[in-house]
């Protein structure tokens, strides 16, 4: 992925109203710190590290961290996955 192409997808997601800006920065921290790794599966799970490194949450649909858990809204781990979706689409085109 390249850096306009994470750009190209982060300015996207900041405009969504489905997702907090605060949480589009901490899903950008995210895949510039290549905290994601991606599993070869049909439903395209990555496994994200938590904010402190200790916990690997797992993420396709949903994502099994706390946030998303009790909020169900858009975490930063679901927003990462968006992006770095987005990106491999832009590569493909």
């Amino acid at each position: 992925m390249t850096k306009s192409q994470l750009f190209t997808a982060y300015n996207k997601a900041r405009v969504s109203p489905r997702v907090d800006r605060q949480r589009v920065n901490r899903a950008l921290g995210i895949i510039q710190k290549c905290q994601w790794l991606e599993l070869t599966d049909e439903a395209h799970t990555f496994i994200m590290q938590s904010a402190d490194g200790t916990t690997a949450y797992h993420v396709n649909g949903t994502c099994d961290c706390p946030d998303y858990q009790y909020r169900t809204l858009w975490c930063k781990h679901r927003i990462a996955r968006a992006m770095i979706l987005y990106c491999q689409k832009l590569e493909r085109s």
